[in-house]
């Protein structure tokens, strides 16, 4: 409204200038007239226009040089710009253009232009996100507009969002004018079937800053399927953690369950069966899997799996994974199977398997034996698979090429976790299967003469004669394995008794799986073993029932 009437004035005035007579015209020429006496501007600044009337020349001088008129200079009726350039303050500042005729009429335009506030402003302030994706596909990104510095506050009860506030280091706030920055957050996947929340504050660092409003970011995760205690829940387990770990197992989801590939269930006659199990999944095997992280979660639903069997994870040997959790309680399992996923330790939880039987780590990432395997932890454990745990195969040679991410590595010479560690292994009377190939364990097998356990006559005569007098008083070790593989180590010295004699060396394939060394130790000494004998003659002369039968 104000600026119609000045219009209006304006207008006016020019009519009479018009009409009158000429003491009259002469009278109003001479005036100055300026359709507005003050402007606002916002921080962001800007153009307003201006309407100058001055029947004689002006000219028009601006105090700041934020502020100009354009043009500057006229004669006439003319409309003129305003413009001021955006300010970097946070409070407001003033100017004005002064605007004088021949005649020497003056005229003023006072300028005020408001400041930023202090604000941090989010371009996306409320997110949602599915339950599950891909690794490299669970996370949000967001544009902070901000003329403050800032980090970002994590609920303290919220453990599956991540932010690296590193992302912040190289912003810097030189004036109060925002400016915008992307930010990345990383979001964990939901296993639980409710929807939940978490409030994101990104917060100044300075703390005596009063922002201009909450900067909160609201984020909104889905609910995960409902998995119930169920043949259709262990179904639907299935077939998630086969998407979470990328598979290629083939489940048939139109056919019934126990017909899936990979998969098989509790059936009528099956012993330790009863009648809650039945149908409900047994075994379930993937394999060709590609993932960065442990096992899924929905794998702990399958209340009654009796065996588990993971193989072939992409690339396992350049990955460093932590298993989780998904297997520690589930109380019917026996077997285990992890074959080249890439784990680098097993969980505490992890020893509640006390029904475990048989345990397969083979092509691992472990930089050494896992403390948690023992014969204490795993109490009915028949058979430990721990081969295969090279991550740089190209190492032959300790003293030059040993490294901090080679693979299992034990010195049982020289470190006395170490050695400890392959005696318990040594002394677990119920291992039916030892694999130990192809690890970087160097140092001299123990003998093992202090072990309290010696062959006695009694297993002489209980044998029937079938085992030498030889054995009575050597150390009884591994005595009911019927594997035994430890070639493609670093080993060194002799080969020890409670071996060359044993009574099951014969199933061993000594020449391949025990005697057989590579490379060189970290005292650059060829690994290789001083005492291999040339052949079995001599075993077989100790148990000529061994001896094999040759026919023509």
């Amino acid at each position: 409204m104000k600026f119609i009437r000045n219009i209006s004035l304006v207008m006016s005035a020019l009519v009479l200038a018009l009409s009158s007579c000429n003491d009259d015209t002469d009278k109003i020429s001479n005036e100055l007239i300026v359709d507005k006496a003050e402007v606002l501007f916002a921080a962001e600044g800007g153009d307003e226009v201006v309407l100058i009337s001055s029947s004689s020349q002006w000219v028009a001088t601006s105090s700041q040089p934020w502020l100009k008129l354009s043009p500057a200079s006229g004669i006439g009726v003319t409309d003129c710009e305003v413009t001021v350039d955006p300010s970097l303050l946070h409070d407001v500042r003033n100017a004005n253009i002064r605007i004088t005729n021949e005649q020497g009429f003056v005229k003023t335009i006072t300028v005020d232009q408001f400041g930023f506030d202090k604000a941090i402003l989010i371009d996306e302030p409320s997110v949602k996100i599915e339950n599950y994706n891909k690794a490299d596909k669970r996370y949000f990104e967001t544009t902070i507009t901000t003329n403050v510095l800032f980090s970002v506050q994590l609920p303290a009860d919220c453990d599956w969002i991540k932010f690296d506030n590193s992302q912040l280091e190289n912003v810097e706030i030189k004036h109060a004018r925002p400016q915008s920055i992307k930010v990345r957050f990383e979001w964990s996947m939901n296993t639980e079937p409710e929807i939940r929340t978490a409030n994101l504050k990104l917060l100044p660092l300075d703390n005596s800053v009063s922002l201009a409003q909450e900067a909160v970011i609201t984020v909104e995760q889905d609910a995960a399927p409902l998995i119930t205690d169920s043949r259709a829940g262990d179904s639907l387990a299935i077939i998630i953690a086969g998407n979470k770990l990328n598979t290629y197992s083939d489940f048939e989801v139109t056919e019934s369950l126990s017909n899936w590939a990979q998969v098989t269930v509790w059936e009528r006659g099956d012993k330790e069966a009863t009648p809650e199990m039945m149908g409900r999944v047994r075994s379930v095997r993937f394999y060709m899997i590609n993932t960065t992280e442990g096992l899924p979660e929905e794998i702990s639903k399958l209340k009654y799996l009796e065996s588990f069997s993971v193989f072939s994870n992409e690339n396992a040997y350049i990955k460093s994974i932590h298993l989780g959790d998904a297997l520690n309680n589930l109380e019917y399992l026996k077997h285990v199977e992890l074959f080249a996923y890439g784990i680098v330790d097993l969980p505490e939880g992890f020893a509640n398997l006390k029904k475990l039987e048989t345990l397969s780590l083979i092509s691992n990432s472990f930089s050494s034996i896992p403390q948690i395997i023992s014969r204490e932890n795993f109490p009915n454990l028949t058979a430990l698979s721990l081969s295969g745990g090279r991550r740089r195969d190209y190492i032959n040679n300790l003293s030059t090429d040993k490294t901090d991410d080679m693979g299992l590595y034990m010195n049982i010479d020289h470190i006395y976790t170490d050695r400890q560690k392959f005696i318990e292994l040594l002394s677990w009377e119920e291992l039916e299967v030892l694999r130990l190939s192809s690890n970087y364990i160097e140092g001299t097998l123990p003998d093992m003469n202090d072990y309290p356990i010696k062959y006695t006559e009694a297993d002489i005569v209980a044998s029937n004669d079938s085992l030498p007098r030889i054995l009575i008083g050597t150390p009884k070790i591994l005595p009911k394995a019927q594997y035994l593989s430890l070639n493609r180590n670093m080993f060194t010295g002799d080969i020890p008794t409670w071996i060359l004699n044993h009574p099951n060396l014969w199933m061993w394939d000594p020449f391949t799986l025990i005697y057989t060394q590579d490379g060189f130790n970290t005292d650059g000494k060829r690994a290789r073993f001083d005492n291999e004998p040339i052949n079995m003659e001599y075993y077989y002369d100790l148990y000529p029932f061994r001896r094999p039968i040759i026919t023509d």
